[in-house]
């Protein structure tokens, strides 16, 4: 967070701007050494949500 306010102050840009080009660079990285693992994983069906098993509904 600090470093993202000497950037900012230095070039005249806001704190947020650093921490969203960090983050960005971040979850390219994570998308190439993970993305094909973590497409391989099941996913939650589209349109709701799956029960397990013991789960009671909530009312409306």
């Amino acid at each position: 967070g600090d470093t993202a306010l000497r950037f900012g102050h230095f070039f005249h840009t806001s704190p947020e701007f650093w921490l969203n080009l960090q983050a960005i660079y971040d979850l390219r990285i994570a998308q190439q050494k993970f993305g094909d693992a973590i497409r391989s994983l099941p996913t939650l069906p589209r349109g709701g949500k799956r029960r397990r098993e013991g789960d009671h509904p909530q009312p409306a």
